[in-house]
């Protein structure tokens, strides 16, 4: 088999310090508090700056397109495991959600 300029080789032992920081990435779940704290806040609460209470949801169809990042915000989301461009969207989608509100409100 030719060498191959992306394969990537690891010893077992490298295998299993990779698997480790894989684990250390892995995102808690919530607590029963925090998820019944989600469930009974207003979801028409003025939220202006403050995302700590900001309700994520994960849309079904998407479109593909380019986008660039800045290096530290892609780094970011992507320390936190597999998953990273769903939970990018998600928080695009949750400003988008009060920004609308907003200016209904408004």
């Amino acid at each position: 088999m030719a060498n191959d300029e992306r394969t990537v080789r690891f010893s077992a032992e490298e295998m299993k310090l990779e698997l480790e920081k894989a684990r250390a990435l892995t995102r808690p779940q919530p607590t029963d508090e925090e998820i019944e704290r989600a469930v009974r806040d207003d979801p028409d609460e003025d939220l202006s700056d403050d995302w700590s209470e900001v309700m994520i949801t994960v849309p079904r169809n998407k479109a593909g397109v380019y986008i660039r990042f800045d290096p530290e915000v892609l780094e970011y989301f992507r320390e936190s495991g597999p998953g990273y461009q769903t939970r990018i969207n998600a928080v695009l989608r949750a400003y988008v959600d009060a920004q609308t509100k907003r200016k209904r409100a408004g």
